[in-house]
């Protein structure tokens, strides 16, 4: 019994268009952006990084949510945390972040 070989089916790739890519390049950067303004926040404000660790920890995510929209954030957030651990997620349309803070 002869078997004929299976040769691959070659498809050509649609042409490359980056304008989506550097447009989520674009976002990215202000979304990084906007988790450094969290970061430099937390960092120079012990009385926001203390009101924020108290609610994460006694589960109060409505506050948590609002203390770090006083950080001017304008993209879509999630916030999610455990007893030693906040995360924060930042999101647009084409591009996520992600900023986790240990305590």
């Amino acid at each position: 019994m002869y078997y004929h070989p299976r040769y691959p089916y070659y498809r050509p790739y649609p042409p490359v268009d980056p304008e989506q890519f550097t447009s989520a390049a674009n976002h990215m950067e202000e979304l990084l952006k906007e988790g450094e303004q969290i970061s430099s926040k937390v960092k120079n404000s012990q009385s926001f990084a203390t009101s924020l660790m108290s609610a994460a920890q006694q589960s109060k995510k409505d506050e948590v949510e609002q203390l770090l929209r006083t950080v001017d954030i304008h993209s879509e957030m999630e916030v999610s945390f455990t007893p030693d651990s906040l995360s924060i997620r930042l999101k647009r349309d084409d591009c996520k972040a992600k900023l986790v803070y240990k305590w």
